[in-house]
């Protein structure tokens, strides 16, 4: 419901935003890939030093990790949006600092075929669901102009949560959870204390 909500803002805001070209803004819409997956990202900017941009990305990556000697493997399934202040320290220079948040959702099962819990032979699931949701985000970059309507920018930064939480399953029911508990504990202390998650954007687009 509440990625309803924000992308029901995100398309006003953009319908908005779109608005403000009469009042002397300048509007770009970019379309590329970041560590969300398929991004779009329009942006607005504000005279020769300051830029908002909204970037919303949606996607799924394969994820390999190893516990106890067992190899896990699955999807991590990422969707998020976000809302930047660009400042360009430099006028006419295309480097920019960014500060701003994200509401995003990391998730993923990872599954391990065979294990062995004292002579029961199972499957596990590890379940990874992040704590957080709602992170502040730090970022250098590069926005400027291809042409004269097209456009290039480049992020690299990081989204500032609390790590994940990681949880598992056995396929049979005859393993003590507490077993199953610390056939992930690899897993769990990787993830858990995963404060920082990268950002990295890459995006072409046009400016209206």
């Amino acid at each position: 419901m509440r990625f309803g909500l924000l992308t029901a803002t995100f398309v006003l805001a953009a319908s908005a935003v779109q608005a403000q070209e009469s009042s002397g803004g300048d509007f770009s819409l970019g379309g590329g890939i970041s560590t969300l997956g398929a991004t779009l990202e329009p942006s607005l900017r504000l005279g020769d030093r300051w830029a908002l941009r909204a970037p919303f990305g949606a996607g799924s990556i394969g994820l390999d990790d190893k516990s106890n000697g067992q190899d896990y493997s699955g999807d991590l399934d990422a969707r998020g949006i976000g809302l930047l202040g660009d400042y360009y320290p430099f006028a006419g220079s295309g480097f920019r600092l960014s500060a701003g948040v994200f509401l995003t959702d990391y998730s993923a099962d990872l599954t391990s075929d065979g294990v062995e819990f004292g002579g029961v032979v199972s499957d596990v699931t590890a379940q990874v669901r992040q704590r957080q949701n709602l992170m502040p985000a730090l970022a250098v970059g590069y926005g400027g102009a291809v042409g004269r309507n097209g456009l290039i920018s480049v992020t690299a930064g990081g989204l500032f949560g609390d790590g994940f939480d990681v949880t598992a399953r056995e396929s049979t029911g005859l393993v003590p959870q507490e077993d199953v508990d610390a056939e992930i504990e690899d897993i769990r202390g990787d993830l858990g204390d995963l404060d920082i998650i990268p950002y990295l954007q890459l995006s072409v687009g046009f400016r209206f």
